[in-house]
């Protein structure tokens, strides 16, 4: 932590055109790093064309794109996916996979959990597809129990994400599964204990994602100097080889 503070004078903050007063998270770029894509409170305009509305009391995200110049660092023209990747339901976050150019990102499900709230799902759309087709459920769910807030490491192939399902160390743990390719995931990996606690682990997002897992311990991708793994709670000393 004392590393990040020293960096706060070497960098300023710029907030973005596309904020609104609403809350938009989420943000990473695909398409060789000329689209910008994150999660924005779902629009009137686009539930009254979609002829449904869900009642919620909390806000409903829907997945947004932007254009990106990285010359300027400036975002224009943001506008919703189209229908197909985005519904009435909780649509992102997402994670992109350069090699197959697949989308992947969190849904609500039409399906109601035993403790009565609304379960989550991962969801894959064909970004290069000839025609705007429906996103489908990638087959890592579980049915009764959330699947969540997807990280690709396109190199390695694999698929993290968050899940409750039975069989970890307690409440939401962190997951990985090879991706095979046509539709297919390899086994389910819990991320073990060195990562997963008690409590809720529930975002991966690439900080995992660029760390290689193996026999139990984190392994960095590069040569990274620090020696630590940041999730959901205050950073957490790991093992791994320099």
């Amino acid at each position: 932590l004392e590393e990040i503070d020293s960096l706060k004078s070497s960098y300023d903050l710029i907030p973005l055109s596309i904020n609104s007063e609403e809350s938009e998270f989420g943000a990473h770029l695909i398409l060789k790093n000329k689209i910008l894509v994150y999660s924005q409170k779902q629009s009137k305009d686009y539930t009254k064309r979609l002829n449904r509305k869900i009642r919620s009391k909390y806000p409903i995200y829907n997945i947004y794109q932007a254009q990106w110049d990285s010359k300027n660092l400036k975002a224009s023209q943001p506008k919703a996916f189209p229908i197909g990747l985005n519904s009435v339901f909780q649509d992102g976050p997402s994670s992109w996979d350069s090699e197959t150019e697949i989308l992947y990102f969190t849904r609500s499900a039409q399906t109601i959990k035993k403790q009565k709230n609304v379960q989550l799902n991962l969801y894959a759309w064909d970004l290069k597809a000839n025609k705007v087709e429906a996103a489908l459920p990638v087959s890592v769910n579980v049915d009764g129990y959330s699947t969540l807030h997807p990280a690709v490491n396109a190199e390695k192939r694999r698929l993290y994400f968050s899940s409750d399902r039975p069989g970890g160390f307690g409440g939401m743990d962190l997951y990985y599964s090879e991706i095979m390719g046509d539709g297919n995931y390899g086994p389910i990996v819990n991320l073990g204990p060195d990562i997963n606690t008690i409590k809720d682990e529930i975002f991966p997002d690439q900080i995992i994602a660029e760390f290689e897992y193996s026999s139990g311990e984190i392994f960095p991708k590069k040569n990274l100097k620090s020696k630590k793994a940041f999730n959901t709670d205050l950073p957490k000393i790991i093992s791994w080889e320099e």
